[in-house]
């Protein structure tokens, strides 16, 4: 490993070295964005992203893999939160679910979010981040799925791979960048709807927003419920978020924005072991303050970021956790075709427990860290090359170096090849290190490389297409084992992951556009939750008053449990909404789930809903 970080590190140097000696035409001079993508065409076909740096670029000059999912797509879903809509949209990313509604928290809860064979139990190898700010719980170290509503999201960005180069910690298998609404154009804009839906789904929910030349908010609310489609499977949710923005002059603008959400789920087990009255509550939020500024060669920002959660579980878990930090970084022109990035970013994070049943106290734990960081791309006629070296200091596991190194080849303006050497770690958490199921100082932090290599092209600005090959080589997943009361935790041995994605999408005409993706995965023994063969198909129509789309997934080779064991059934699921807009400001639609009524399982034992409808009244001034 460590001729493999001195060779980056190397690569590093060269390319802060050889900007000073190059120049560069200004054909392929990059520049910092200030506004959005040009069109809808241009965002589908070959978007304009900032997660894989820490500004916006094109898509094809970034040699990450990432898949983005706009506003369009999320417009037309019955999804309640953000990850529901993932495992379609996104090759080797998958989802566990165990009903239409609510992942819950605690032993038997869903929302495991897999990326390429990496997860976590619970789910600590794919990071969460909201407008670039890294979400998770303090004490557990991971994102909690019922937290992320879909109504103030505007666009999602996934890295596929690791990332932590940028973002440290948790980003081992890939990082998932909720980017939260604004407006774009003065006025006011308000919407609020309503639906009722099988199993007695009720969902209220409100958008707000306002913006003039200067100054610019945005507001939601949203309630929540079901009865659920088994006993003990109900659900409700309270959410709320605001952002507001304020351009102070042409190179400086301050935002703040903030988000609350309110649940109470029900475990019912599996149908062989059924529960009654497994409960859990919770409440989660969050919140940015971000001080931006843009010039000509230079650009940056100032975050200060925190989030925060109180939780219930019927067994008398109580707890309460944050995570406050600062985010600085600042974005230079230091030559002709070159962006390099300086940042710096710290943090503190953890909590107390207790269970007021047993009256254990389990104490209270904190961790800090902070991460100098450089990140650099140099435009070479037709190359890109990308360079990064991050150095992750944990109060408790010391110090953790983090390279990154990728190329890009414009073969021509419509096609390129890229490819990535990239390191991801995760550290242990709170939970893992002074808690249960056995607390254990010993413990190392996971470690991947991640080797891939990527095509893509363009044809005619009609479809898009992207094939992706790669192979992640890692050790010291923190592995559970023993029978209880007698469990431990350990670093397994090595592991090699390696696979197959596939990307398409065609705006065919202005009214019509299609996207599928396809993943093949070998995950060794890390079969918990990540398929050998996931196939997502998208349609959409729109024309006048008419919108229609329809989303299928298909999944083969998935497990319950890692060595392969509790195999699932193969299955393929297909929603559908058509939405008609009946006058200027008000619209219906109907949402039809599992339309073909199949019955499968993303979790062993827990079957998940048969055909089910929702019909919703929004109006929109």
């Amino acid at each position: 490993m460590k001729r493999k970080t001195i060779i980056i590190l190397s690569s590093i140097l060269s390319l802060l070295f050889t900007n000073f000696l190059l120049a560069h035409n200004e054909s392929s001079e990059p520049r910092f964005y200030r506004g959005e993508p040009d069109s809808s065409k241009t965002f589908l076909l070959n978007p304009v992203i900032i997660t894989g740096t820490k500004y916006k670029i094109s898509r094809n000059d970034v040699p990450v893999s990432i898949s983005t999912i706009g506003s369009q797509t999320l417009q037309m879903t019955n999804a309640p939160t953000v990850p529901f809509v993932l495992t379609n949209e996104v090759p080797s990313l998958f989802v566990t679910q165990r009903s239409n509604s609510g992942f819950g928290i605690g032993t038997g809860s869903a929302g495991t979010i897999s990326m390429r064979g990496i997860s976590g139990s619970p789910n600590t190898g794919v990071l969460v981040l909201i407008d670039g700010r890294p979400d998770y719980m303090g004490i557990f170290g991971h994102p909690l799925p019922d937290a992320y509503s879909v109504d103030n999201v505007e666009a999602i960005e996934i890295i596929r791979g690791p990332a932590s180069y940028l973002y440290g910690t948790n980003a081992l298998g890939g990082a998932i960048n909720i980017i939260t609404k604004k407006l774009h154009e003065d006025g006011f804009k308000t919407k609020l709807s309503a639906s009722l839906g099988s199993f007695n789904t009720q969902q209220y929910k409100l958008q707000h927003g306002w913006k003039n030349s200067n100054f610019d908010y945005f507001v939601t609310g949203k309630h929540y419920n079901t009865d659920g489609h088994r006993p003990y499977t109900s659900y409700r949710s309270q959410s709320s978020s605001a952002k507001f923005g304020y351009i102070i002059n042409g190179n400086f603008q301050i935002a703040a924005s903030g988000n609350v959400t309110e649940f109470k789920t029900f475990n019912p087990g599996t149908v062989t072991s059924p529960l009654i009255n497994n409960w859990a509550e919770a409440t989660r939020g969050g919140f940015n303050i971000d001080i931006d500024n843009t010039f000509e060669e230079i650009s940056g920002a100032l975050k200060i970021h925190g989030n925060f959660g109180e939780h219930k579980i019927f067994d008398g878990w109580l707890s309460t956790d944050k995570v406050i930090g600062l985010m600085i970084y600042q974005n230079i022109k230091l030559s002709a075709g070159n962006i390099s990035t300086v940042g710096f970013d710290y943090k503190t994070y953890g909590g107390k427990a207790e269970n007021t049943i047993s009256r254990k106290d389990f104490g209270r734990h904190f961790i800090t860290e902070y991460a100098p960081y450089v990140h650099t791309q140099q435009f070479i006629y037709d190359f890109v090359a990308t360079a990064a070296l991050r150095l992750e200091n944990n109060s408790i596991f010391g110090s953790e170096i983090v390279p990154h190194f990728g190329l890009n080849y414009k073969i021509d303006e419509s096609a390129n090849i890229r490819g990535v050497v990239s390191k991801g770690f995760r550290s242990p958490t709170i939970r893992e290190v002074y808690l249960f199921p056995a607390p254990t100082l010993t413990l190392k932090p996971e470690r991947v490389w991640n080797y891939e290599v990527g095509f893509s092209k363009r044809f005619f600005h009609l479809l898009y297409a992207d094939i992706t090959v790669y192979q992640n080589e890692g050790s010291n997943l923190i592995r559970t084992e023993g029978v209880f009361p007698n469990l431990k935790l350990t670093n397994s041995g090595k592991f090699k992951h390696r696979g197959v994605e596939v990307e398409l999408k065609s705006r065919i005409t202005e009214t019509l556009f299609l996207s599928a993706n396809y993943s093949y995965l070998d995950p060794q023994n890390e079969t918990f939750a990540s398929p050998g063969n996931k196939l997502g198909a998208q349609v959409n129509y729109s024309m006048n008053d008419l919108s229609l789309n329809i989303n299928g997934t298909y999944v083969s080779q998935l497990y319950g449990k890692d060595l392969r064991q509790q195999k699932l059934g193969d299955f393929i699921f297909v929603n559908s909404m058509v939405a008609y807009r009946l006058t200027g400001y008000l619209s219906a639609s109907l949402a039809v789930e599992n339309l073909l009524n199949k019955s499968y399982q993303l979790i062993y034992g827990y079957p998940m809903p048969h055909r089910n409808f929702t019909i919703s009244l929004s109006t929109n001034f």
